[in-house]
């Protein structure tokens, strides 16, 4: 990929946010495998730094940018680390996105030979842009739609909507804002990168996205007619009005949006999420009040990955601990009970057949250490109860049967609804013990989805509540989705990991459950297990958790297992 950084070193940036913006950079470009003759290779990223607020406090315009180095100037990361520390100055200018924005798009990458399929642009925005907001706006729309990929990181006090505007979508993997705090953890950030990274390389998202097609034509509409008198210019696209337009009505989508406040390493940080996707002061989903609000963005963008072959990438080497801790392996335990009804059980196959659609398969799952792992497994086979040696799960497939989610669908057509009773707490001590516990090369993300129909039998009641509770000290964390009459309340929140808004999902008493709610909330939650977002255990669980003894003593520290 191409890789252009545009920092703001503006006014609007402090001194000690400017070295931690360099640091920043720095540690980024470890992230690229850089090509080793930028000119004239046609492989290998490259990478550009340019300084957008090239502009004197008496506003008398001294350039579009500050070129510090373009996709040719370097062919090795020591030698641009050692340019931003040396050469790169912070200017004092004002901010000029807009500027800077069209400049790149229309004099940085066009000029560069041999330019990569994938280009990348970075934005860091460190408060008020000088330029009008429409012209911003204008230059953002037609970058994306030239199939350029706009990543923003804002640090002071922008207006949120301008910071939208400006990212490519989805929001929640193009966006990182941390607000208005005193000094930004650059640290927080270099989390997200990565997965981001890992996602263009491999195409999860669509650039431009198709909700952006009909705003794209009217931007090549205008291009095409440059001959004619049109001329895309910086004074029209200065006086561009977005508004009573459908251009400007596409660049309002996903305005209704919410920053999640996040603590890490006891500081508060914003991070961006759908509105109302979740609700701290909730203990749980509500079905019925937020049907209408659960539209979520995430890590992929829901195609499966079989048969995609990978570019070549230093990020995907065994010995990159980071891009190891990324991938996960889930175990779906599947209520298939006589609760669920016939139709239900189809609709819960469905639906575990879309879900699949968010993991990356390792292509060999017995002895690679990249890639998700999948399981399935339901409960309980008829006539099956506790303290005896019948097992309380039907095995469909475990972590290492299948390499691609293809197999994986393909297996689930012909799985068989078992009728039995309900005996979670016996399914899951089981799943532990003989799905996650001796599979070789397990990964640090441990994840299993408890689909539940109703409340469990009687005698699985203590079982449910200790197992849970030690699989949670473990570091295990565990989403539950809960439909049908017959549910306990008390009994799915001890169940399910905290904080409970992102780890259980209640659709209650509804005649019919809406799966298509459901699975818009599993992708931002293996969106949020990737980028360790939550701790597992939490630090409120840490105290009980001292007096729980661990039959698996190999699993004790674990962190980011989600159950």
């Amino acid at each position: 990929m191409d890789v252009a950084f545009l920092i703001d070193n503006s006014q609007n940036i402090a001194k000690d946010e400017f070295k931690a913006v360099k640091a920043l950079v720095s540690s980024v470009i470890d992230n690229f495998n850089i090509a080793s003759d930028p000119l004239i290779s046609d492989s290998g990223d490259r990478i550009a730094l340019l300084s957008c607020s090239p502009w004197e406090s008496s506003r008398t315009k001294m350039g579009t940018v500050k070129t510090e180095f373009d996709f040719t100037t370097y062919n090795n990361q020591l030698l641009m680390k050692n340019h931003i520390q040396t050469s790169f100055q912070q200017l004092n200018g004002e901010a000029t996105i807009g500027d800077a924005l069209m400049w790149t798009t229309e004099n940085l990458f066009p000029g560069t030979p041999y330019l990569r399929k994938h280009k990348v642009i970075f934005v860091v925005s460190a408060g008020e842009n000088y330029e009008r907001k429409e012209f911003v706006k204008m230059m953002a729309l037609r970058a994306k739609c030239q199939g350029y990929v706009i990543f923003v990181i804002s640090l002071g006090p922008t207006c949120k909507d301008d910071m939208e505007e400006l990212a490519s979508y989805p929001l929640d993997q193009h966006l990182i804002q941390l607000g208005r705090i005193h000094k930004p953890d650059l640290n927080y950030i270099l989390k997200f990168l990565k997965p981001f990274l890992y996602s263009v390389r491999w195409g999860f998202n669509q650039y431009p996205p198709p909700m952006l097609e009909d705003a794209c034509s009217l931007i090549n509409l205008g291009e095409n007619d440059r001959n004619d008198g049109f001329q895309f210019t910086t004074e029209l696209q200065e006086d561009f009005s977005g508004e009573n337009d459908f251009i400007g009505q596409e660049l309002n989508f996903g305005r209704e949006s919410s920053f999640v406040k996040i603590e890490d390493n006891g500081s508060d940080y914003l991070v961006y999420l759908q509105s109302q996707m979740f609700e701290p002061q909730k203990l749980m989903i509500n079905y019925e009040k937020d049907k209408k609000s659960a539209e979520i963005a995430s890590l992929t963008s829901g195609h499966e990955n079989y048969g995609r072959k990978e570019e070549p990438d230093h990020t995907n080497e065994p010995g990159d601990v980071s891009l190891q801790e990324y991938y996960m392996d889930v175990a779906f335990l599947i209520d298939a009970s006589q609760r669920v009804g016939s139709d239900e059980f189809k609709e819960v196959k469905a639906f575990i057949t879309s879900v699949l659609d968010y993991f990356h398969i390792a292509p060999d799952p017995l002895t690679s250490t990249l890639g998700d792992r999948v399981a399935v497994l339901s409960y309980s086979p008829p006539g099956y109860m506790p303290n005896t040696e019948d097992c309380p799960v039907y095995l469909e497939f475990d972590l290492v049967t299948y390499n691609s989610i293809h197999q994986m669908k393909h297996h689930l057509q012909d799985s068989q609804q078992l009728n039995g009773d309900v005996f979670i707490g016996h399914a899951l001590q089981w799943t532990i013990d003989n799905v996650f516990v001796g599979t070789p090369n397990l990964r640090k993300n441990k994840v299993i989805f408890v689909v539940s129909a109703g409340e469990t039998n009687q005698l699985d009641k203590d079982v449910l509540r200790n197992v849970s509770l030690r699989v949670k000290c473990q570091g295990y964390s565990i989403f539950v989705f809960s439909f049908g009459p017959k549910h306990n309340d008390k009994e799915l929140e001890e169940l399910a990991s905290h904080p409970l808004d992102h780890h259980l999902v209640q659709l209650g008493r509804t005649h019919k459950p809406d799966w298509n709610y459901i699975i818009k909330f599993v992708k931002p939650f293996v969106h949020l297990i990737r980028r360790a977002i939550n701790k597992y255990p939490t630090k409120d669980m840490k105290a009980t958790c001292v007096n729980i003894t661990s039959p698996n003593p190999e699993n004790i520290g674990t962190e980011n297992t989600v159950l």
